[in-house]
């Protein structure tokens, strides 16, 4: 028999009869081991919240791993342990809301036909600040957090002509975030200054009509590379990082016509940088080989005129899924990703008219990736909460500016919940939707491969910090070191497993 994981809650008929081994129950007031041979009804009385334990095969060296909810720890604290030999486990849920729960839109004025918006602090301040690519005004206009979800007067920032597309990372490894914008005029690279300025942006060639950039290290060398799909020449365009946010020349990969979007994942597992590449067939799904080249495009279908990717785990299961907003259909397209780089299942839900924009977050606090649309053709953003296996709860809409073009997701008035932040099309203006969910608990789920140990968290967090400890008793838990990375709307850091044991929680400040 192998090792298995139950949840133990206080309804066990599931389990009455099975036996456990070796298990701890950590308790409310004491922590002491369950007897050996034990039976689970016998602790039931002593549940007053969702645990997770593993039946272990006798004789094996295996111990105990479990995830818990902060409702038996210290107030503010959700701990997730994990040995040397967990197998797997399952996140402990929080609370989270019911509904997805938003206020009315804050508006501030930014350019000419704002075509697409993202996130990032651009002042070192700890505030989300706002990017948006003007469509019509050739500029980029910045939007610098004061407090309370509120924002500084643009900044204009000059850009390629028609910008349409915006990428934010540390481009050149000075730890300050930077822009790569796709326009008419090619990809425009704009170095931070980590004063909220930058430098004079530096144009690099692509293809015909670039539309959509995305960035992630294609060739393994650490340097952050470029992805371009270009519109009109039906290709995608990949510029390698050379340093100090300088790139090569690009090389051009075919895929099909009408490109809207790219997105970066491992799509495969196998620890290379994938694109997910939405054009007018559907969406092209391109293997990196890891060496900065990639193999044929493989195209899925999905509702009609997609046009917006993201990539996250939508049902537990560590495998990179898609969703697709299909402008058209009126529907988002889930695509759960079978772990070998194919997606050959689709499943549509519904959102608001014409959505042309998709971001992901954890909206209600349930530790549960949630899907937003911005919606074009009705003027609001759709939120779809996730149930945890692939599938959502029916689509709550909220009402934004005229003709939402993008959606960003980022904590924009530091309560640890993810707000929205809509660009506007029609109107010139960002609308702020500030998330009114009540109380959400963030919680920690960990697996682990051969070598390493994951542990991720819904992102963003604000409020709470991730530390570590060898003794689950000790008093002072230090600082995690390990540093985290967000993946498809979550935090993350990849531990090794080669000391005895070691404990993590996710501490409310």
């Amino acid at each position: 028999m192998q090792d298995q994981l139950w949840r133990y809650t206080t309804d066990l008929k599931a389990l009455r009869g099975m036996f456990w081994r070796g298990a701890v129950w950590w308790g409310e007031a004491t922590d002491k081991p369950a007897r050996e041979d034990a039976r689970p009804t016998e602790r039931a009385e002593r549940t007053t919240a969702e645990c997770f334990f593993r039946l272990r095969k006798p004789g094996s060296t295996a111990k105990l791993a479990f995830v818990k909810t902060e409702a038996l720890l210290p107030a503010g604290v959700v701990l997730a342990v994990f040995l040397q030999a967990l197998v797997q486990s399952k996140p402990a849920l929080a609370d989270g809301c019911l509904a997805p729960s938003f206020g009315s839109a804050r508006t501030f004025i930014v350019g000419n036909t704002p075509q697409f918006a993202v996130a990032g602090d651009f002042n070192n301040d700890g505030r989300p600040d706002l990017a948006v690519a003007n469509e019509g005004g050739s500029t980029i206009s910045l939007l610098l957090a004061k407090s309370n979800g509120m924002f500084q007067a643009a900044i204009t920032v000059s850009a390629g002509a028609s910008p349409v597309g915006l990428a934010v990372a540390d481009l050149s490894g000075d730890k300050r975030l930077d822009l790569a914008a796709a326009s008419s005029a090619g990809i425009s690279v704009l170095l931070g200054k980590s004063n909220g300025a930058f430098q004079a942006a530096v144009n690099y060639t692509a293809g015909k009509g670039p539309g959509a950039v995305a960035v992630g290290d294609f060739n393994g060398d650490g340097k952050p590379d470029l992805a371009v799909g270009n519109s009109s020449s039906t290709n995608v365009s990949v510029l390698l990082g050379a340093s100090n946010g300088v790139f090569g020349a690009a090389t051009d990969y075919g895929v099909a016509s009408g490109i809207r979007a790219v997105a970066v994942g491992d799509f495969n597992n196998d620890g290379k940088a994938d694109l997910a590449v939405v054009c007018t067939r559907g969406v092209a799904v391109l293997l990196g080989m890891g060496d900065g080249t990639f193999q044929a495009a493989v195209i899925y279908g999905v509702g009609r005129f997609p046009s917006s990717v993201a990539v996250g785990d939508f049902n537990g299961d560590g495998r990179a899924d898609l969703v697709v907003a299909n402008y058209v259909s009126n529907t988002i397209s889930v695509m759960p990703g079978q772990g070998d780089g194919t997606f050959p299942i689709v499943r549509n839900f519904p959102t608001g008219t014409n959505p042309n924009s998709v971001a992901l977050g954890d909206f209600n606090g349930d530790g549960l990736l949630d899907v937003a649309t911005a919606n074009y053709g009705s003027d609001d953003a759709s939120v779809l909460l996730g149930k945890g296996d692939g599938t959502f709860q029916p689509t709550v809409n909220f009402r934004a500016g005229s003709s939402p073009s993008s959606v960003a997701v980022d904590d924009f008035n530091g309560d640890g919940k993810p707000d929205l932040a809509v660009a506007d099309y029609g109107s010139g203006m960002v609308s702020v939707l500030l998330n009114n969910c009540v109380a959400p608990r963030p919680s920690l789920t960990v697996s682990r491969s051969e070598t390493n140990a994951m542990v991720s968290w819904p992102f963003p967090s604000a409020g709470f910090a991730l530390e570590s400890s060898t003794n689950v008793a000790a008093t002072n838990w230090l600082p995690a070191s390990e540093a985290p990375i967000t993946n498809g709307g979550r935090r993350e850091i990849i531990a090794p497993i080669n000391s005895p044991q070691r404990f993590f929680r996710l501490r409310k400040l």
